[in-house]
């Protein structure tokens, strides 16, 4: 079972977020206050970390959330390295809805990498051949890679991030091989031998963190909102190694209690869904999402929301990774 540490950082972001709850703590229109590095000159490493933008085709709300913080990036003063996005990109994996998001991507001409998972919603309503030939297909098509699974690694400055997918269609949770348990140990072993902090991203997050089962009880009694039943087998290979962040999306919280947990020796971060109105959280609104600003030995969490020409929640958080 996972060990869950009631660490000070925990505490203090769950202040942060209170104060700014109640107090109502806003900085300007996102386009008067574009985003950048707190230390331009130090920074190692800068990455807008997203999830659950659920493009559809019958649902015009959410594109306009998803172009504003499009938008929002790519007006920028610092030059983002790298967007990732953890998983359900699209409502129902169709070609039209990826075109959407793609084509709003290509606004954020400043990004220089992007690192994307598969969600549950991206895959579990076509076979799983189709499913893997149409998001590595459109992937590669975008940004010039070369993926061949739903499961791959990219360096970044040196930094290495580990994107978990399902190997099967699966209705919630995901389905991770023995194969892709040995990959992901493997490649853990290279990205920690640096030095340097790694990313590990996965749509679901591990079960019983994040505030699980309670939060997705009113889904249904045969799903519990996490990985799936390989969970026991990410973590047991997480916690061999230092200095891992896990970035996970899928239960539509808001940013607040759940959104940081010290998993033993892993830092988890679960992300609201940028386009919808979260479940709960102290800040639930559309637009919900992290700037994430890697130092030497200091990882820095600000931003908070993408939302061009409305009010914007500003935060910053420092955490010490060695």
């Amino acid at each position: 079972m996972a060990h869950i540490k009631s660490s000070s950082l925990y505490k203090i972001l769950a202040f942060i977020f209170t104060v700014i709850g109640v107090l109502g703590i806003y900085a300007a229109p996102s386009t008067d206050n574009p985003i950048a590095a707190l230390d331009e000159s130090a920074v190692k490493l800068t990455f807008a970390a997203w999830a659950d933008t659920h493009l559809g085709t019958y649902n015009f709300k959410r594109e306009p959330a998803f172009k504003n913080a499009v938008t929002d990036l790519a007006n920028a003063t610092t030059t983002p390295d790298a967007l990732i996005v953890a998983g359900d990109l699209t409502e129902n994996g169709i070609a039209e809805e990826y075109a959407l998001f793609y084509d709003n991507l290509r606004l954020c001409e400043n990004v220089e990498n992007y690192v994307i998972a598969s969600g549950n919603h991206d895959i579990r309503f076509r076979y799983h051949k189709n499913t893997v030939e149409r998001f590595t297909s459109l992937f590669n098509e975008f940004t010039g890679d070369d993926i061949d699974s739903l499961y791959y690694s990219s360096v970044i400055n040196g930094y290495y991030f580990i994107v978990l997918g399902s190997e099967e269609r699966s209705m919630e949770k995901a389905v991770i091989s023995d194969e892709q348990l040995l990959w992901l140990d493997e490649t853990l072993a290279q990205g920690t031998a640096t030095g340097l902090p790694v990313f590990v991203i996965v749509h679901q997050p591990l079960k019983r963190t994040h505030g699980l089962p309670s939060i997705w009880s009113d889904v249904g009694f045969w799903e519990s909102g996490d990985i799936g039943e390989q969970s026991d087998d990410v973590l047991a290979i997480l916690q061999k190694y230092e200095g891992v962040f896990l970035i996970s999306g899928h239960v539509h919280t808001g940013l607040g209690t759940y959104t940081y947990e010290k998993v033993d020796n892993i830092h988890s971060f679960n992300l609201p869904p940028l386009t919808k109105k979260a479940e709960d959280g102290i800040f639930n609104e559309k637009g919900g999402g992290f700037m994430v600003e890697v130092y030497e030995n200091k990882l820095c969490l600000g931003r908070g929301t993408f939302l061009k020409g409305n009010t914007c929640l500003s935060l910053t958080l420092r955490l010490n990774y060695n």
